[in-house]
């Protein structure tokens, strides 16, 4: 363009405002100033549309991680994790280096990013902006780290794929990665499944990437940092290091010069051993100085902090998991070969179950190196997940890393058929230019992605392929619970009026108790029995999918009606029973099908003159019948009725699964003769008169106090 200038301003004369002379110099300045300009214009506008891609991948990566963070705490998170991290921290401050080689995964990011929030959490309180720190906001810092790593690396992977990939496919690619919801609910927790996926695949992509340049060593560095920050989050992420040699060596053998040498097909693999090997070696060293650089154990005892690591894969991988598993229905304590393959099918997306079957019939549409590197992607899947399958030890989300492989291998199987699709398209008049309706129909599908990732949101956890059954099936596929709608069990609690002088017994007390509201009690039952001040009993899916409720959750679940039942996408996840109170006078008499009689108090005893008080105590099993009345004869021991009650029962306000407490109040005369007395009672619809038929007890004798009446109390008057 300078150029251009200068030819004007050389040949250009003006006279009144008008070219006069080298006027065919100047037109073709002109041109040529103009087609520069065009093309910087277009330059401009690629670098607009990309930052506004990469925008639009943050957000979509990081708004469904870190939106309502602090919903719900996992199991693993309050029995190991939050300890873990404040542990490391600790170790980290005081110098016990040594002291960081916590956890045989080794969960080593998981602990740093933790301690992060931990900082960060404490930052913010000595800033006084924080004034207050409820456990949700705690949980949200402790958290947030994580979620901002997992968003590094999908924007670093959206860099890479669009060095590898068409623009459009790298797009698709990153946003179906984004917005799994399988990757998402992972990426929520502080864990280690969901970084070793995050960090694995950037490495990955890396590695594949670095195979495509003529100098590679900042790109295979890349990779080897990632990796290493992959096998320091858990360990099953070295089988990262088979899939980066297999592919050096590949990469070799299509060489050129490999390929003409003459002799032998070992021959030829011997060369192309001798040209991946120092690329492969110099990758693994990375690997092993992120190692490291960024385990301080290894600074202090590096042999002890590896021996854990070998005694986490030898001892927890190579033995079912000591609370059990379950699959297909049944309890399963090692689920065979099949476990990840459905997995694989039931925990993915409809959009990226689709890419992947789409994918061998579009194949041929990509170029080789474009080829080379799906392929490459879809090693990794699958010696990931038949690694995974050798050991007995079965969880569906220990398949998280080889998630965003599929993820990406589906953009590609999604975007080959559209080409197909277009490319007929062309060849007949269309409103739209080809480029034009595949940029919308990625678009499109991105959106669909990120709708259906809000869709399970914050119940990510839960999330199934909807085509497949979706939570239900997966419900009834594989142990779920980890602590996923305790929350709502919290909440509804909190409201009740005697939450704080009673105690709430349930299986998993550490993903309640946090979301309680303070003076509230949790605890775990103790030797199968209810301690004396329980109120409320939790059961819990996973109790559920055992097969057999433990006691003493078994004499609720299943047998009485629950007050409260939290969902999850239509999945009944725990249920809130009430405790049965103490009583003085224990009772099994039943009312029809809505109601019985837990027991009584004597409030106040029998005496002439005076009023005797019951305290009953009834159970709703039911919605009781509307306007339904008590009522109450005292009879003395010559059968005659002395006095009586007839109360009407609050039943409109009585929920099911609740036991109520009602006054029956009966006056007894002055002049009761000496005697035996004894008290009947039941209920009636005062409509029809018929009384509620009994049931659990023998009747009291019908000559003495009509059909379906019990016997409460007997007494003598001297």
């Amino acid at each position: 363009m300078l150029q251009a200038s200068r030819e004007l301003r050389s040949v250009a004369r003006f006279r009144d405002g008008h070219i006069v002379a080298g006027a065919g110099r100047c037109v073709k300045g002109v041109v040529y100033c103009g087609l520069v300009t065009a093309e910087t214009n277009s330059i401009v506008s690629a670098r607009a549309g990309a930052v506004i891609s990469y925008a639009g991948v943050a957000l979509a990566a990081l708004i469904p991680r870190v939106a309502d963070l602090g919903g719900f705490v996992t199991v693993d998170e309050a029995n190991f994790w939050i300890t873990r991290s404040h542990t490391f921290l600790n170790a980290l401050r005081t110098g016990d280096f040594a002291a960081t080689a916590i956890s045989t995964h080794p969960g080593v990011t998981t602990m740093w990013l933790g301690a992060a929030g931990i900082l960060l959490q404490r930052f913010l309180v000595d800033a006084g902006l924080l004034p207050s720190v409820t456990f949700a906001t705690a949980l949200t810092l402790l958290r947030l780290p994580a979620a901002l790593a997992h968003t590094i690396c999908i924007l670093v992977g959206f860099a890479l794929l669009r060095r590898m990939l068409p623009p459009a496919t790298a797009l698709l690619a990153v946003l179906l990665w984004a917005a799994d919801p399988f990757v998402i609910a992972y990426s929520r927790v502080l864990h280690v499944d969901a970084l070793a996926a995050s960090f694995g695949a950037t490495g990955l992509l890396a590695a594949l990437r670095a195979w495509q340049l003529p100098h590679r060593r900042g790109m295979l560095a890349l990779s080897g940092i990632y990796t290493g920050l992959a096998v320091l989050s858990k360990s099953p992420a070295l089988a990262l290091a088979p899939v980066v040699g297999m592919l050096a060596l590949w990469h070799a053998w299509w060489l050129p010069d490999t390929r003409r040498s003459p002799g032998t097909a070992v021959r030829a693999l011997r060369g192309a051993i001798r040209v991946a090997a120092p690329a492969y070696l110099g990758w693994l060293g990375i690997v092993i100085v992120t190692l490291i650089v960024c385990w301080p154990a290894l600074w202090a005892n590096p042999v002890a902090a590896f021996n854990q690591i070998r005694v986490g894969v030898e001892v927890e991988g190579a033995q079912p998991h000591m609370l059990g598993n379950y699959f297909l229905g049944r309890p399963d304590p090692a689920p065979g070969a099949l476990f990840y393959l459905v997995a694989l099918a039931l925990r993915s997306t409809p959009l990226t179950l689709s890419g992947l079957l789409l994918l061998p019939f579009v194949w041929r549409r990509f170029d080789a190196s474009q080829r080379r590197m799906l392929a490459g992607l879809a090693l990794f899947a699958l010696t990931f997940t038949a690694a995974m399958t050798l050991f007995p030890k079965k969880f569906d989300r220990y398949l998280t890393p080889a998630f965003p492989m599929v993820d990406i291998l589906a953009a590609a199987g999604l975007c080959g058929a559209l080409n197909g699709a277009l490319g007929m398209v062309k060849q007949r008049r269309s409103v739209l230019p080809p480029s034009r309706i595949r940029n919308l129909v990625v678009l499109l599908a991105g959106a669909l992605a990120l709708a259906n990732a809000w869709f399970w949101h914050p119940y990510a956890i839960a999330a199934a392929n909807q085509w497949l059954g979706g939570a239900a099936v997966a419900a009834r596929t594989f142990a779920v619970g980890w602590g996923e709608g305790h929350e709502q069990v919290a909440a509804w609690l909190n409201q009740r009026p005697d939450i704080r002088g009673v105690a709430t017994v349930a299986r998993l007390p550490v993903t309640l108790q946090p979301y309680m509201q303070r003076g509230a009690t949790t605890l775990a039952p103790r030797d199968d029995a209810l301690q004396p001040d329980t109120g409320y009993v939790v059961v819990y899916i996973s109790q559920q999918q055992d097969g057999v409720v433990p006691p003493p959750f078994d004499a609720f679940y299943g047998r009485v009606p629950p007050l409260f039942t939290a969902y999850i996408h239509g999945v009944a996840y725990a249920w809130v029973y009430q405790a049965p109170p103490k009583v003085e006078h224990m009772s099994d008499a039943r009312f029809g099908d809505a109601l019985s009689l837990h027991g009584y108090n004597l409030a106040v005893g029998p005496d002439r003159g005076r009023t005797l008080a019951l305290l009953l105590t009834l159970f709703v099993h039911d919605a009781p019948p509307p306007g339904v009345r008590l009522f109450a004869h005292l009879v003395g021991s010559d059968g005659q009725r002395v006095t009586q009650a007839d109360l009407p029962l609050p039943v409109d306000t009585w929920s099911p699964g609740s036991y109520v407490r009602q006054e029956l109040p009966l006056a007894l005369p002055g002049n009761l003769l000496p005697g035996r007395y004894r008290l009947f009672a039941g209920i009636y619809d005062p409509v029809s008169g018929a009384r509620l038929p009994l049931g659990g007890v023998v009747p009291a004798d019908p000559a003495l106090a009509g059909p379906d009446a019990t016997e409460l109390l007997a007494f003598d008057l001297s």
